[in-house]
């Protein structure tokens, strides 16, 4: 009996023993960890105020090193930048001077192999992850108005697309287009026409056309992807969904000025049967002493 009494008590003190042991080495554990003090929080902190975060509209894989070297090459900054690639697709992009920081933004939008590259200021953020990234600005021509201009029209007009940023300084009345500067968010389709009317007049619809506009859906109007791969094939199996869009939305650059001397142009299989461009000698002489061309 008194041995098991024993065994009884040294089985109590073990259990004691190792409640108190587990006790001291998490005392332990503690005492050895350590602490930060506000200073060391504050040095540890990267300065990201010259600094723009980045990702690319596709699931595609960047090629990372084409991918700076294009940039660089786009941008072209003062002072350089330092392009380097962080955990899920993102990018920083870091400047030395705020010139080429803003000169860059202006510059949207800007692409890689047609993937829309997608910028953003920390504005606060401690961690690039936690930066929004659903925004970018683009500029915008409005066709078909036939109203005055306004800079309060732009603006009203602008918010209608999206979200007004500024208007263009030359645009002017009965111009063949209005010239605005939105700021779209890649989780919405693109407009095609808006809607306006004159008071207790008629609705009328002028068409948008962007500017440097990625690609983009024709079905749906969606930039995250194209025709191809849009979710409406599974809508309707077997069948061509019906386009919403055409390419037309995408503004068209200047390409007609390669043509600019054409009206001094002689064909060369009848140089003795034209005058360049086909106008009359006449029509040159009268043209002359105009002083202008027709």
């Amino acid at each position: 009996m008194e041995d098991g009494g024993g065994g009884g008590d040294d089985i109590s003190v073990d259990m004691q023993s190792l409640s108190v042991t587990g006790e001291g080495a998490e005392k332990k554990e503690e005492e050895q960890g350590i602490e930060l003090d506000e200073e060391d929080v504050e040095e540890g902190v990267e300065d990201f105020s010259l600094s723009l975060v980045g990702r690319f509209l596709t699931d595609k894989v960047i090629n990372f090193n084409a991918m700076k070297q294009t940039m660089a090459a786009l941008w072209r900054p003062f002072m350089g930048v330092s392009i380097r690639e962080v955990d899920g697709g993102l990018y920083i992009f870091q400047f030395f001077h705020e010139v080429d920081v803003n000169r860059v933004l202006e510059m949207s939008p800007v692409t890689f192999n047609n993937n829309l590259l997608i910028l953003a200021r920390m504005n606060g953020f401690t961690h690039p992850g936690d930066v929004p990234l659903f925004h970018f600005d683009i500029w915008v021509k409005v066709r078909s108005l036939c109203l005055v201009y306004d800079r309060r029209l732009a603006e009203k007009i602008g918010n209608e697309i999206s979200h007004f940023i500024a208007a263009d300084p030359n645009n002017r009345t009965w111009s063949k287009y209005m010239r605005v500067r939105v700021r779209l968010d890649v989780r919405n389709p693109l407009k095609k026409e808006i809607q306006l009317r004159k008071k207790q007049g008629e609705w009328f619809r002028p068409t948008l056309e962007y500017e440097k506009l990625p690609s983009f859906c024709y079905i749906c109007g969606y930039l995250d992807h194209t025709e191809r791969f849009c979710r409406s094939w599974l809508l309707t199996p077997g069948e061509v969904p019906q386009r919403q869009f055409e390419p037309e939305l995408r503004a068209s650059g200047h390409r007609n000025n390669l043509s600019i001397g054409a009206r001094w142009l002689r064909d060369p299989l009848n140089l003795e049967g034209s005058s360049p461009g086909g106008i009359h000698s006449s029509d040159t002489a009268s043209n002359s002493d105009n002083g202008r061309d027709t």
